[in-house]
């Protein structure tokens, strides 16, 4: 595996991997056809301009479906090339709600969408209920998509937003007085839909403003290593995820996997190993090895996997797909919550890795 994120997509190919030893020690069967599983793979290293040439080469290769691929950037794209041929595929990482909105009948994704992430900020913050909210979301489409669905779903709750920015960037927060804006709207919660430079300044525009402490509640895109050591003053800063969190993988998915390869899985690893796990279900559930019919079972095919349970709605979406929340605290994220289908389970456990 190459690129800049080359390690994650090795948890995926491990992940792959040992969910394939497993089937095919186990034997499954078609009819009276013992099934033999394969993996062709192909490393398109995180490069959208390889996303079609590496479908392509699998189309080639005769797959019978696609565990991938990790970057939305690349699944979009080479989603219509595999429905053009009917071949399922599977991400364990893609997020990007514009993946599944196509309605192909081929894509699915055992991850939770972008778009849910607010909803399970606002369920987390109840107190905030009936208080004073700002959406600061950035330029792009990441902001775009994911600040349009917070709107929708803070304006179902009982909040009042009193402020509702989007095209925003950093220099423009520190250029645009923002954080005296916030200061005088006298608002309680700011939901921040971007990058952690975006965060970043958001934080130190509000610091300067003499706000009062804020519940500052961010989706993933914000939370990586840059902001560990941010000085929150007196706010509080949720941050959520997408993905599973590595702590709330099956203990015994763990350890198959680091008695195997000697690390603790990464949670690509344990969703790699469910979508490759629903594949071999759907596929020793029919005759027919047509991948259009594979496809079609995937659609009924459910699983308790390594991230827990699995079925697809009319759209390929995992449903109940889990958020994962952690809290910022000494420098470090500690997972609090899980949040899956608007319940709310609070977690006990150790610092999260990024």
């Amino acid at each position: 595996m190459t690129g800049q994120i080359a390690h994650l997509g090795k948890a995926i190919s491990r992940g792959v991997a040992l969910a394939v030893d497993r089937a095919n020690r186990a034997a499954y069967m078609s009819g009276a056809r013992r099934l033999k599983f394969e993996v062709v793979e192909q490393d398109d290293a995180a490069d959208p301009r390889r996303a079609t040439p590496i479908a392509n080469a699998l189309i080639a290769s005769n797959v019978l479906a696609v565990v991938g691929h990790l970057n939305s950037g690349l699944s979009i794209p080479a989603s219509r090339v595999y429905a053009a041929r009917g071949i399922p595929m599977v991400s364990p990482a893609s997020s990007n709600p514009n993946l599944t909105e196509q309605k192909l009948n081929n894509v699915f994704r055992v991850v939770a969408r972008d778009d849910m992430q607010p909803n399970a900020l606002f369920e987390i913050a109840r107190e905030i209920a009936g208080k004073r909210v700002a959406i600061l979301s950035e330029r792009g489409s990441y902001g775009e998509i994911v600040g349009r669905a917070a709107t929708v779903q803070a304006e179902s709750r009982p909040l009042k937003i009193v402020l509702n920015e989007t095209e925003l960037t950093p220099d423009r927060v520190a250029s645009s007085a923002l954080g005296e804006r916030l200061a005088a709207l006298e608002v309680d919660a700011i939901l921040v839909v971007g990058s952690s430079d975006l965060l970043k300044s958001l934080l130190k525009a509000v610091s300067a403003a003499k706000a009062k402490p804020l519940l500052v509640l961010a989706t993933d895109y914000a939370c990586t290593d840059d902001i560990l050591n941010v000085d929150l003053k007196a706010s509080r800063l949720l941050c959520a995820s997408p993905d599973p969190d590595a702590a709330l993988i099956d203990p015994t998915f763990s350890r198959d996997y680091e008695r195997k390869y000697g690390e603790v899985p990464h949670a690509y690893a344990a969703t790699a190993y469910d979508a490759t796990s629903l594949i071999v279900k759907a596929t020793s559930q029919g005759a027919s090895m047509n991948p259009v019919d594979i496809a079609m079972r995937l659609r009924t095919t459910s699983l308790s996997g390594a991230t827990g349970s699995i079925s697809f709605d009319s759209k390929g979406d995992r449903v109940g797909a889990p958020i994962s929340v952690s809290e910022l605290s000494g420098g470090r994220l500690d997972l609090k919550y899980v949040v899956q289908a608007n319940r709310v389970q609070a977690v006990a456990r150790a610092a999260k890795t990024l």
